[in-house]
C-alpha cells in the first residue's frame, strides 16, 4: 500500500499519515509550507509593529490639544476683528464680541465694553466659544499695551494668533494666547 512512498531525510517535518500500524511518515511538501509559515508570521508581525508606531504618532494627545488651542486662539482673534453681533452691541445684548468696524479699524466704543465685558471672564469664554483660557492685548508699534483682557497666565503648552488692526490711523497688534488651565 505504501511501497511507492519516497522517504526523506530526518532533518524534514514529520506529518501524521493515515496507516494501520501508527508509523509516521514523512512527506516532501511539507517543508515549503514552514518555510511560507514562517516568512508569513514575520511579515505580519513587521505590520503589526509599525502599524502601531504611526498610530500613536498619529494621534498624539499632546498635538490634538495643541491644534484645539491653536484653533480658540486663532477664532478669538477672529471674532474680535468683527463688529459682533448685533452691529450695536453692548454688554446686556451681545452675542458676539467683535471690536472692529470698516474690516481692521477697531472701533473705541466696543473696545471699552469688551474691556468693561471682560470684568465677567466666564462670560467672555462663552461668547467666544472656547472652554480654554485666553489672554488678548493690543500693542502700538513701540510695544506698549494700549488694551488687555482675559488672564494672564502660564502654561507648558501656549497657542497664539496675531492680527495687524488699525488705531487713530495707525497699526497695531492684537495678539491672543490661549492655554488649558
Amino acid at each position: 500500500m505504501f511501497r511507492n512512498k519516497k522517504f526523506v531525510s530526518s532533518s524534514q517535518i514529520f506529518f501524521p499519515v493515515n496507516n494501520s500500524s501508527g508509523k509516521f511518515f514523512l512527506r516532501k511538501d511539507a517543508q515549503p509550507w514552514s518555510l511560507d509559515f514562517i516568512i508569513a508570521v514575520f511579515l505580519f508581525m513587521t505590520v503589526v509593529v509599525f502599524y502601531f508606531k504611526y498610530a500613536s504618532e498619529q494621534f498624539d494627545e499632546t498635538a490634538l490639544d495643541f491644534e484645539e488651542l491653536q484653533m480658540d486662539s486663532e477664532a478669538i482673534s477672529d471674532s474680535l476683528l468683527t463688529q459682533g453681533y448685533p452691529v450695536d452691541w453692548n454688554s446686556s445684548n451681545v452675542k458676539r464680541i467683535g471690536i472692529c468696524d470698516n474690516g481692521y479699524a477697531i472701533n473705541q466704543t466696543k473696545l471699552e465694553q469688551f474691556i468693561a465685558l471682560s470684568s465677567d471672564y466666564n462670560l467672555t469664554r462663552k461668547l467666544f466659544g472656547t472652554r480654554n483660557q485666553y489672554y488678548f492685548f493690543i500693542t502700538n508699534p513701540e510695544g506698549g499695551i494700549l488694551a488687555q483682557a482675559g488672564v494672564n497666565g502660564t502654561s507648558s503648552m501656549l497657542a497664539s494668533a496675531e492680527r495687524v488692526v488699525l488705531y487713530n490711523n495707525t497699526l497695531y497688534r492684537i495678539t491672543v494666547y490661549a492655554w488649558k488651565s
